[in-house]
């Protein structure tokens, strides 16, 4: 079975560091972005 990755995006850092550890211990790999222009330029290089 592939392993999910997800790409969280919030403008909040402090968001982004709980979501990190909540889907991070929940066995998933997790690429955060601050904007939708970081993620956007992050889906640019995986592709």
């Amino acid at each position: 079975m592939a392993k999910i990755e997800i790409l969280f995006v919030d403008e909040e850092k402090s968001q982004r560091d709980s979501m990190l550890k909540i889907l991070d211990k929940l066995g998933y790999t997790v690429q955060v972005a601050e904007s939708a222009e970081a993620a956007l330029k992050h889906l640019e290089k995986r592709h």
